[in-house]
C-alpha cells in the first residue's frame, strides 16, 4: 500500500475514534498501518489500546508480538504470542510466530514443540513446514530438516526459500549435485535470494 493511502487510512481511522472512541478495531487497523509505515512504537501503543478496550482481541496480541520481534523484543513478543494462543488455542500462525521467536533466543525444544503443534492443526501449512526445518537446520538436524522441507515443496514446488534451505542442508550432507539443483531453482524462482540468505545465520 503507497504511504498516501495508509496516511488516508490513518486519518479515516482516526475520525471514526472521534464518532466512536471506545472502537477496537480502528485502533487495531491503525497500528497496521503504523507498522507498515515504520512507526514500531506507535504500533504498539495502538495494539495496547485495541487490547485495553478488547482483552480478547487475539489478533491485536499476535500482531502486536509481530512488532515486538520486529523491535527485537523476543521477550515480549513469545508473551503476546502465548495470549493470542490462549485466546484462540487454534491460531495457527500465532504458534508458528512464538515458534520463531523461541527459535530466535536459542530455545529449540521449545520452537518445535510450538512448530509440532501448528502443524497437526494444519498439516498443509507449509509456512511451518519450513520454519520447522529451518530451526533443524540451525540446530545441525540435516535429516529432520529436509524432511520438513520436501514435504513443504511437495505441496508447493515454488517456495524460494524452502529450495535454497533444503540446499543448504544438502551441501551439508555432501550430496553436492542435489544442492546445486536445489539452489540453482530458488535462484530462479528468486534472483536475489542468495544475498538474503547471505544476511541471515543459515549459510
Amino acid at each position: 500500500m503507497a504511504k498516501n493511502d495508509l496516511d488516508g487510512a490513518i486519518r479515516e481511522y482516526r475520525q471514526a475514534l472521534r464518532l466512536r472512541p471506545r472502537n477496537a478495531k480502528a485502533h487495531y487497523e491503525i497500528g497496521l498501518a503504523l507498522k507498515i509505515k515504520g512507526d514500531l512504537d506507535g504500533s504498539i501503543s495502538e495494539y495496547r489500546e485495541a487490547i485495553r478496550i478488547d482483552p480478547n482481541y487475539a489478533l491485536a496480541f499476535n500482531n502486536r508480538g509481530i512488532v515486538w520481534r520486529d523491535k527485537g523484543d523476543l521477550d515480549h513478543a513469545v508473551v503476546d504470542f502465548g495470549e493470542a494462543i490462549r485466546l484462540n488455542p487454534r491460531f495457527g500462525a500465532a504458534m508458528v510466530n512464538r515458534a520463531n521467536a523461541w527459535r530466535d533466543k536459542g530455545e529449540f525444544d521449545r520452537a518445535l514443540a510450538d512448530y509440532g503443534d501448528a502443524i497437526k492443526l494444519n498439516p498443509r501449512n507449509t509456512f511451518a513446514l519450513t520454519s520447522r526445518g529451518l530451526a533443524r537446520l540451525r540446530r545441525g538436524e540435516l535429516d529432520g530438516s529436509i524432511v520438513d522441507f520436501d514435504a513443504a515443496l511437495t505441496l508447493n514446488p515454488r517456495l524460494a526459500d524452502t529450495l535454497y534451505a533444503r540446499g543448504i542442508a544438502k551441501r551439508k550432507k555432501g550430496d553436492i549435485e542435489g544442492a546445486d539443483a536445489d539452489l540453482a531453482a530458488a535462484k530462479a524462482i528468486r534472483p536475489g535470494i542468495a544475498q538474503e540468505f547471505a544476511m541471515s545465520e543459515i549459510q
